[in-house]
């Protein structure tokens, strides 16, 4: 049993890692252009000129989609990631009693 918790753990872990990937990709490296020129993002999301002081500490680049929505992307990200992270740690454990012998068959 211990066995395909390990798997189980680990597959999701990999998920979580990958959606974290694809969401950061879809919202800070794709965009795409609208009607009037107005430039979205990977996410739909409209983005607008970046203040001056946000481009100074928080990136180089000139668009974003707004304080709150670059929040949520940071959270969102780096937050699938610890959860990717603690979730894998959670398999090694099964991993490491399999090891000792304690897994029943």
């Amino acid at each position: 049993m211990k066995r395909v918790q390990k798997y189980a753990f680990r597959g999701a872990s990999f998920t979580f890692g990958i959606v974290a990937l694809i969401y950061g990709a879809l919202s800070y490296f794709f965009r795409s252009v609208g009607p009037n020129n107005t430039v979205f993002d990977g996410l739909g999301r409209q983005l607008d000129i970046a203040p001056f002081l946000v481009r100074l500490l928080y990136m180089n680049d000139t668009l974003w989609p707004g304080f709150y929505w670059a929040v949520f992307d940071w959270a969102f990200f780096f937050g699938l990631l610890g959860l990717a992270y603690l979730v894998f740690n959670l398999s090694a454990k099964y991993e490491n009693e399999m090891i000792a012998g304690d897994d029943e068959k």
